[in-house]
């Protein structure tokens, strides 16, 4: 409800996005050709084994331009998908199989919606911007699998022989594939312990930089105010360790989008407005900005109003 009456909650920001957008939508084929890469990057790399030799940041999560599938493999996993969801539809129908059916349906929409999202991308379509479009497709995936397994079900409780026969091995198979899954996701999390939006290799610089800033805060009793321009990754860091600290963090209208139940930088006592910057992603000292914590490659900038506003 919220959202909806804010005078700039999300619900207004994607009728105005739609509304007064005025960059062309992208066309109808290349948005089919971008769903139809993405939905196949997965299987190709487990037909291939290659998914095992992926980065911990695969291509398909990368910020670089699209491109767009050169061989026949997504056009076939296209028609596998649409085929699957068409023909398990018409099985849900006939067994009236009601919940089937409607998780098909909610998948066929998400498709539409999705192919539809992508013509809306303004600018450069990069693989982590259509990344999201699969789980949104898989759900046509689950209305699959809940269709034939029902039926098949449905099937084996008709004969006493073959659910005394077949209950072994379903459990047998059940219990490996779940036992499978949890030692390649523990594998991945041993292999890759941190994340790279954490920046590891950052990390003795970043504690530092840190315990300076909260003693800074403590002695001026000031209000931090954090922006998300510069390094972005570890302010939005900063952000959360204030947060988990008790400290009064506030945020700018302009990042509170990226900030779910941030508190507004009004009406705060003493702000102290602060930006992180490095030599990668460098933010520029302004006339009212100081150095309130430096550590190797790292700085955290500091201003009492914004540099917008600065005399």
């Amino acid at each position: 409800m919220e959202q909806i009456i804010a005078p700039t909650g999300n619900f207004r920001r994607i009728v105005s996005f739609f509304v007064h957008r005025q960059a062309p939508l992208v066309p109808i084929g290349t948005a089919i050709q971008q769903w139809m890469t993405m939905m196949a990057w997965l299987p190709y790399r487990m037909a291939r084994l290659t998914l095992m030799r992926e980065d911990f940041v695969p291509q398909m999560a990368r910020v670089d331009e699209m491109y767009l599938g050169t061989s026949s493999f997504p056009a076939i996993v296209a028609g596998v998908h649409v085929g699957m969801g068409v023909m398990c539809a018409m099985i849900a129908w006939k067994r009236s199989d009601t919940a089937s059916l409607a998780l098909l349906s909610i998948g066929a929409l998400a498709d539409v919606v999705s192919i539809g999202a992508l013509q809306a991308i303004v600018g450069v379509s990069a693989p982590y911007l259509v990344l999201w479009t699969t789980a949104a497709s898989s759900v046509l995936w689950i209305g699959v699998f809940s269709t034939l397994f029902s039926a098949a079900g449905a099937a084996a409780l008709r004969s006493e022989k073959v659910m005394n026969t077949a209950a072994t091995p379903i459990i047998v198979f059940g219990l490996t594939l779940a036992v499978a899954t949890a030692t390649l996701q523990r594998w991945s999390f041993a292999k890759h312990p941190a994340g790279p939006g954490s920046h590891p290799e950052l990390r003795p610089d970043i504690q530092k930089a840190y315990g300076l800033l909260h003693d800074r805060l403590k002695r001026d009793g000031a209000t931090p105010v954090m922006h998300l321009e510069g390094f972005s990754d570890i302010a939005l860091g900063f952000y959360l360790e204030l947060e988990k600290d008790r400290i009064d963090v506030r945020s700018p209208a302009s990042d509170r989008s990226l900030l779910v139940g941030a508190r507004p930088d009004d009406k705060a006592a003493k702000p102290l407005h602060l930006w992180i910057g490095s030599a990668a992603s460098p933010h520029r000292l302004a006339k009212c900005t100081e150095v309130v914590a430096r550590s190797g490659d790292l700085v955290v900038l500091g201003a009492a109003q914004t540099p917008a506003t600065c005399n």
